[in-house]
């Protein structure tokens, strides 16, 4: 890494660098092999952005100096432990995801950190971090061992939490997340989040998907939820209980085994409705809601009669349709 670094230094200055991108992926026409270490940073007071994803990183280390640092990204390389940057306190923005991590640590002193993605590593438990409070994003999508939310009680400004393909079975940790706006999660049985949704008053997008989910009885109701999307599920027959969520103004149903659509006539204020790539045959505009703008049907094996009756409906009300 110092002699591809040395290369760049010959036009630029160390000193006046503020952003650099040493992911692999852009630079591998320009070195022989992956990095494993991280060196030739230390004249680089100035850096502000750093990615050095993709490569063969097993410790951080070499960012001593780096001090005015606001945006980390170390992302898929083989490091096992969070160490040697609790001095980087003007972080906001740290990317850890696909390493080989164990343990949250070392990242009590990143109080300015909005952005934090340490996702698809081996992370069992949620903790250390207590005096993150001014997180705006946490994605823990991945960790699959990671059975319950606490440890989240401080994180008061959280807007966006990602927690797909992790096998939660305690989800109270949600109720102290009054500023979450987006969750992605795979629940196994949505039932499980029942009570915990009803405490998210400011929710507006609720993302579901996983393969082993066969039904969903009902959705409970979120009074500010906007957008729903329910994918890659394996259940045949729709949603029931939507009614408890008439202001949805956008519905995800694609990449389903949906034999058919209903129970969403009642949706009054729903304009966008994707159900693509599900098995569904027949759909009658009749039971489809009065004010959608958008419809997307394709890859289901609509008869040529519902296809004919659905080009005429979409035609008259100037509704796009995607077919």
């Amino acid at each position: 890494m110092k002699e591809y670094l040395e290369t760049i230094f010959m036009e630029m200055p160390a000193h006046t660098i503020e952003q650099l991108n040493l992911d692999y992926d852009y630079i591998s026409d320009e070195i022989e092999e992956k990095f494993s270490t991280i060196n030739g940073l230390e004249d680089c007071f100035a850096l502000q952005k750093l990615i050095i994803s993709h490569h063969e990183i097993s410790d951080i280390q070499g960012l001593e100096e780096n001090i005015h640092l606001q945006y980390l990204d170390l992302s898929h390389n083989f490091i096992r432990y969070i160490e040697n940057i609790n001095h980087l306190e003007n972080l906001k923005y740290l990317n850890l995801s696909f390493n080989d991590i164990r343990k949250i640590e070392n990242i009590h002193t990143l109080r300015n950190l909005t952005y934090l993605d340490i996702g698809h590593n081996k992370i069992k438990i949620i903790e250390n971090m207590s005096n993150l409070t001014q997180l705006k994003t946490l994605i823990l999508s991945g960790n699959k061992v990671i059975s319950t939310l606490q440890g989240l009680e401080n994180l008061v400004n959280l807007e966006n939490l990602y927690l797909k393909q992790c096998k939660i079975t305690d989800w109270s940790g949600l109720k102290y997340l009054t500023q979450l706006q987006e969750l992605y999660v795979t629940p196994t049985q949505i039932a499980d989040m029942y009570e915990a949704l009803k405490t998210l008053p400011q929710l507006r997008y609720l993302h579901i998907s996983n393969r082993d989910l066969q039904k969903i009885d009902r959705i409970p109701h979120i009074p500010g939820l906007k957008k729903l999307t329910i994918t890659n599920c394996a259940f045949v027959q729709f949603i029931t209980g939507l009614e408890e969520n008439p202001q949805l103004i956008e519905l995800e149903v694609s990449n389903n085994t949906l034999l058919e659509l209903s129970g969403i006539k009642h949706l009054s204020v729903l304009q966008y409705l994707d159900a693509r790539n599900n098995n569904l045959r027949v759909i009658s505009p009749d039971s489809l809601p009065q004010k959608i703008k958008k419809l997307r049907l394709s890859g289901n094996p609509l008869t040529p009669d519902t296809v004919q009756t659905l080009q005429s409906w979409a035609k008259e009300r100037q509704i796009a349709l995607e077919i």
